[in-house]
């Protein structure tokens, strides 16, 4: 099966006719996991768990004379988050997207035989979207503003909505050209903690396996010009 990403990508400057000619809107139409990919990694007791969103989406506008005009954002489904076990997935929904005052999580696991949550009732998602909200960005080159001749180095000031609590990150991310399409790369770190996400720790034998608080998501994303 394949899973479809939209974007939406809008100038709002004048580039050099070197770069992308003159002043165009911009999006992303669609886009398979093969031009684009987020994957999160979970640190725990003996190593790292790795995922990744099978869907997602999201907008930005992009001012690369005045960055610091730029916002956007990106939504991934809890329900698109795997990390190919399905016991696994279903605990990491629950962590995610349950209402603790409202549930029996964490006091214990409320997935069902078929590693699902009910779709109904106090142990129902309450949270099923992860959100990430670009509030500006900043040049880290040597002008205030962004040149796509080379790939440019970025810092964005972003608010993560997790378990639906917001928490704001500053964190680096890389543009580059690629004929007259952009991707954007970077990882971007986040505090379970910061959320008041709960993993509920598993037990094998006579060692409790938990995780630990600091997980990053990696971006890779290519977004395309609309209308060319």
């Amino acid at each position: 099966m394949k899973f479809f990403i939209i974007f939406n990508l809008t100038w709002l400057l004048s580039m050099p006719l070197t770069v992308l000619g003159a002043p165009r809107s911009y999006r992303t139409p669609l886009i398979t996991p093969a031009d684009s990919s987020i994957k999160f990694f979970i640190p725990y007791t003996f190593g790292t768990h790795e995922g990744e969103a099978r869907m997602f989406s999201g907008k930005i506008a992009l001012d690369l004379i005045d960055p610091a005009q730029s916002n956007g954002e990106f939504s991934v489904p809890i329900s698109a988050m795997t990390t190919a076990k399905p016991q696994r997935d279903c605990h990491l929904r629950e962590a995610l997207g349950l209402d603790y005052g409202d549930s029996d999580f964490p006091e214990v696991h409320v997935c069902n035989d078929d590693d699902e949550l009910p779709t109904a009732g106090k142990n129902a998602v309450k949270y099923p979207m992860i959100k990430l909200k670009v509030k500006s960005i900043k040049s880290l080159g040597p002008t205030k503003s962004i040149s796509l001749d080379k790939e440019s180095n970025i810092e964005v000031e972003g608010e993560w909505i997790i378990h639906g609590k917001s928490y704001q990150w500053v964190f680096p991310l890389r543009l580059s050209l690629e004929g007259e399409k952009i991707r954007v790369r970077g990882e971007v770190p986040f505090s379970l903690k910061n959320h008041d996400v709960i993993v509920k720790a598993t037990r094998v034998l006579f060692i409790e396996i938990g995780v630990k608080d600091n997980a990053k998501v990696q971006f890779d994303l290519l977004l395309e010009p609309n209308g060319v």
